[in-house]
């Protein structure tokens, strides 16, 4: 027989009642699903110091992109920078990348970085002398 490991996310956002909640959760879980919680990984955490959810860092009145996740777009799009200098893809799979990850962005509170992003592509794709790719599209200090 096989082994089989699930990996459910959720996160629960209440200032009260936590352990209950957990408590609860765990009872229904080994009861009615025979799954367990992991004991590392299913924490109750204050707000104030932020909880990594799902790529973002979820703080009580706000998110922001994880920094990875920043460092991971900007690689890929100045991968696609440079493949559209040496003609191997177009205007048009960077435009798509850009708006795939502007649909995952808008989860957060990223109104500023998004607009600065696309400006920066604007700029780049409608430069007919485009030179070698910025290295950095996106500072991940200021997000």
């Amino acid at each position: 027989m096989f082994d089989t490991l699930m990996t459910l996310s959720f996160c629960i956002i209440q200032t009260k009642k936590l352990e209950n909640y957990k408590n609860s959760i765990q009872e229904f879980l080994l009861g009615s699903l025979k799954l367990e919680l992991h004991p590392d990984k299913c924490k109750i955490i204050p707000l104030n110091k932020g909880v990594s959810f799902i790529g973002f860092k979820i703080f009580y009145h706000h998110k922001k992109i994880l920094r990875r996740n920043l460092l991971k777009i900007n690689m890929r799009l100045n991968e696609l920078i440079g493949e559209y200098q040496d003609k191997f893809s177009d205007a048009q799979d960077i435009l798509r990348v850009l708006e795939g990850w502007n649909g995952y962005a808008k989860q957060g509170n990223t109104y500023a970085l998004r607009k600065r992003l696309t400006a920066q592509l604007t700029k780049i794709l409608t430069n007919s002398a485009i030179s070698k790719p910025s290295t950095a599209l996106l500072s991940p200090t200021t997000r």
